[in-house]
């Protein structure tokens, strides 16, 4: 059954300090539910995920809010609940969406073990009595799963100027951890069609309009000023479905700029831990 439980006191929080929980309970985690008081978004300068040692995700606190919204979860807004999943948000298959939640302090298939989960909140300078509660989004943990886990990794894209710009770096090719792509949200409004080519066949192109269109037809909620690859906007999508990175020989994104530009990415992939 899934169920939400409170988490362990968090430590560290203050201004321009580094707050840290850490979770050790056999669960499986789907996500965390932070509540914060007297914070608001953009006071969170980073908030960064690690499987034990293992950096898995990293945002920004208004990033986090945005892609939230995106998956058609609640906005932080005045009541200060910020959402970090693990399990893929709104899918409409209830084995599809738990295929990455988080079992910790079991043996995966591999002989993989988390651990724990440990997540570092940044505060900014001008934060005034600062409090986080955290809640977990848990399920009995599972051993024996195949061991593939959730990773957001934060990049950056730069274009000189506008026009189509080719980048073979925004997803690892090389690296076990960004096997399959499930997601990549561009931070920028400058972007007019994106081309996704793999081995030298095309896999995606769209224009924002479209891309839009059919996002919203399907189980997400376009922000103004992102645009985003998503392999699983209908609600559907296992690995199969998800962009192959880990065999691919090539992997080009090719944007089309109105500008030039500089712009975080999100690079949402499944991947091994090691």
């Amino acid at each position: 059954m899934r169920r939400t439980i409170p988490l362990n006191n968090i430590s560290g929080v203050g201004v321009n300090q580094k707050a840290t929980l850490r979770i050790v309970e056999a669960h499986a985690f789907h996500g965390i539910l932070f509540d914060f008081t007297n914070v608001t978004a953009a006071q969170i300068e980073s908030l960064r995920v690690f499987y034990g040692d293992t950096e898995a995700m990293a945002f920004t606190g208004p990033d986090l809010d945005a892609i939230n919204q995106y998956f058609e979860l609640a906005p932080m807004g005045a009541n200060g609940l910020l959402y970090v999943p693990f399990a893929a948000p709104g899918m409409l298959d209830q084995a599809e969406e738990e295929g990455t939640a988080v079992h910790v302090g079991v043996k995966y298939a591999d002989g993989t073990v988390i651990p724990s989960i440990r997540v570092e909140i940044k505060l900014d300078n001008t934060v005034v009595n600062p409090g986080i509660l955290a809640m977990g989004v848990v399920r009995d943990a599972v051993a024996g799963l195949a061991p593939w886990f959730p990773f957001v990794r934060q990049t950056t894209v730069e274009a000189q100027s506008g026009g189509v710009k080719a980048f073979n770096d925004i997803v690892d090719t090389k690296s076990g951890r960004e096997s399959y792509c499930t997601q990549v949200f561009f931070k920028t409004n400058q972007i007019s069609n994106l081309l996704v080519q793999r081995n030298g066949v095309d896999m995606f192109d769209r224009s924002v309009v479209i891309n839009e269109r059919i996002q919203a037809n399907g189980v997400r909620t376009p922000q103004a000023g992102w645009f985003v690859f998503d392999t699983r906007e209908n609600g559907y999508g296992n690995m199969a479905d998800a962009l192959d990175a880990g065999k691919a020989n090539t992997l080009i994104w090719k944007p089309t700029f109105g500008a030039a530009v500089t712009a975080p990415a999100y690079v949402f992939t499944i991947g091994r831990l090691n």
